[in-house]
């Protein structure tokens, strides 16, 4: 056997667009007319970006009993995932500000239950529901089925916040006008079984504070319940002015909450807006070019701490990314998987039309693993002729089993080809749940990828079979 050592070509510096992680915007914004791009271009171009979130309210969706405006989310879906991008959504039962109605007002004339409340006690009020009310609940999961039936199953998909409880859907009540009490644990579990009885493909998602900030002492219970129905978990705070003196490190409220979360779906960070974060007269809780001064240190160790996979900026792309350019780079990188090739080990003699044992040696160095598992395979190109030979796949690979700054082996039978000649041997790593099927980029020296994303790892002499 030999071995090819592959670290000399490792390539940390090369920006990897890859799929299923990276960066997101907040296309709409609990309303439909906030943060939307100035041109394609702005996100298009964009390092890392994976996908739009489409935050809005539930009246927008269904202003009548039954009726439903599809065209505000399809119009963004069908222009967006034709350029390649995933969708994700959030719902909202309870906005502030503009939308007096985001449970729709024909829910609270059947009869729901509900009050009016200002925010942060100044006018205009908006509608809070009763969130165990029966009609309220009626309505939402019949809503839910119908949106499910429509969306759950589409390859672009990334996830769905369950949205229907707290101020703009993030799980708490900040702000209704009076100290209100966390509605009970079993109120909240109705919530997520009403979607769990919609949604069978996508994966669901809670923010952090619809468990863990509970005055009843029940969140680290509830937050495990969440964990072992297979609930994601997002953060909405990151950058908020509180959470960053209290939490100077890394702005994490429940620090707890990610010790776990992470191990079986994806785990979500959401910054405060942008724009107040960059404001001296505003939240300014982002200094300096690349928060050189305040905010890359804490947001840093935030992704390290929730081992995340999505992270969005709120805001501006444009902005944004104007201040901030090299930690942009440095966390599209880091957010998710990040697979670097370490070596390869295989016969000195390789024999034409015998099957060989190949070893790969991969390390991860991204901050979580790949939640969805890509397709592997190898293929054998004539060095003199130019042409594809052989490809195969590699069956028992399964990259979400390399874990993060841990050596994963993994050992495949490959058949040579059956002519005697010198070859290019080439692997490549596919996303092929998608439509059209996506390479996943590794973190190689770019002369060694092909046009078609695939990677030429040695040259090979085939020998006689003996």
């Amino acid at each position: 056997m030999r071995s090819i050592d592959l670290k000399a070509l490792a390539d940390d510096q090369i920006v990897l667009r890859n799929p299923h992680k990276g960066w997101y915007h907040h296309y709409f914004d609990n309303g439909i007319t906030k943060y939307l791009p100035n041109s394609d271009e702005e996100l298009e171009t964009f390092p890392g970006m994976d996908h739009l979130y489409l935050r809005l309210a539930w009246s927008y969706l269904e202003p009548q009993r039954g009726v439903f405006n599809w065209s505000i989310v399809d119009d963004v879906i069908q222009k967006w995932t034709a350029k390649g991008m995933g969708i994700s959504f959030r719902i909202s039962c309870k906005e502030s500000h503009d939308c007096v109605f985001a449970t729709p007002e024909w829910v609270k004339d059947l009869g729901a239950k509900g009050e009016f409340t200002p925010f942060l006690g100044h006018e205009p009020t908006t509608w809070r529901p009763d969130y165990a009310d029966p009609i309220f609940l009626e309505q939402l999961g019949d809503f839910h089925k119908a949106f499910a039936e429509r969306y759950d199953a589409q390859p672009w998909l990334r996830y769905v916040d369950i949205g229907s409880y707290g101020q703009w859907g993030e799980g708490h009540n900040y702000g209704c006008g009076d100290d209100v009490d966390d509605w009970p644990v079993e109120v909240l579990q109705e919530h997520v079984r009403l979607h769990q009885r919609h949604y069978h493909k996508a994966t669901l998602v809670v923010p952090d504070e619809f468990a863990a900030q509970r005055k009843d002492g029940r969140g680290r219970e509830f937050t495990q319940w969440l964990l072992n129905e297979g609930i994601g978990v997002r953060d909405d705070s990151i950058g908020v002015p509180f959470h960053v003196r209290r939490f100077p490190t890394d702005s994490l409220s429940h620090p707890w909450v990610w010790e776990n979360a992470w191990r079986s779906k994806p785990t979500i960070i959401e910054l405060q807006h942008y724009p107040k974060m960059r404001d001296p007269r505003g939240d300014n809780t982002w200094r300096g070019a690349n928060g050189g001064e305040l905010g890359a240190e804490y947001l840093l160790a935030a992704v390290r701490k929730m081992r995340a996979t999505y992270i969005g900026y709120h805001g501006d792309a444009t902005q944004w990314l104007g201040d901030n350019p090299l930690i942009t780079n440095k966390l599209t990188n880091m957010v998710g998987y990040w697979f670097f090739l370490q070596s390869i080990t295989l016969p000195e003699t390789i024999q034409a039309g015998q099957p060989f044992s190949l070893q790969l040696t991969w390390m991860n160095r991204g901050v979580a693993p790949a939640y969805r598992r890509f397709d592997l395979g190898v293929r054998w190109r004539n060095l003199s002729s130019g042409q594809i030979v052989h490809s195969e796949p590699l069956a028992n690979s399964d990259c979400t089993r390399w874990l993060p700054d841990t050596p994963a082996s993994e050992a495949s039978t490959v058949t040579a080809p059956a002519v005697l000649a010198r070859y290019a041997l080439e692997l490549a790593l596919t996303d092929r749940a998608g439509s059209p099927a996506r390479a996943v980029q590794l973190a190689l020296r770019g002369s060694m990828e092909t046009k078609d994303g695939y990677y030429r790892l040695a040259t090979i002499d085939v020998s006689p079979a003996r």
